[in-house]
């Protein structure tokens, strides 16, 4: 957030420092008591059999079409969303 706002301004943000960057991650690190907790891996079979019950690309609607695109196959690469 505060990037968006210092780019906004055409001002140098001084938290894109490398040395700030790891002296946040270190303070979040620190103040964390819990660790994460990792989920299990999704299971594909669910998945492969909704899209084996769509029909061919030119009968879905564009809702359907959306769920098979890939980030990459909206941005050209390199490019990141913040």
């Amino acid at each position: 957030m505060l990037s968006a706002l210092y780019g906004s301004m055409g001002v140098v943000n001084p938290s894109s420092s490398y040395n700030i960057e790891k002296l946040l991650c270190a303070l979040v690190k620190t103040n964390t008591c819990i660790p994460i907790i990792r989920t299990k891996i999704m299971h594909i079979e669910p998945v492969n059999t909704l899209f084996e019950t769509w029909s061919d690309n030119k009968q879905l609607s564009l809702k359907e079409l959306t769920f098979m695109l890939r980030p990459s196959d909206l941005a050209a690469k390199g490019v990141t969303f913040h």
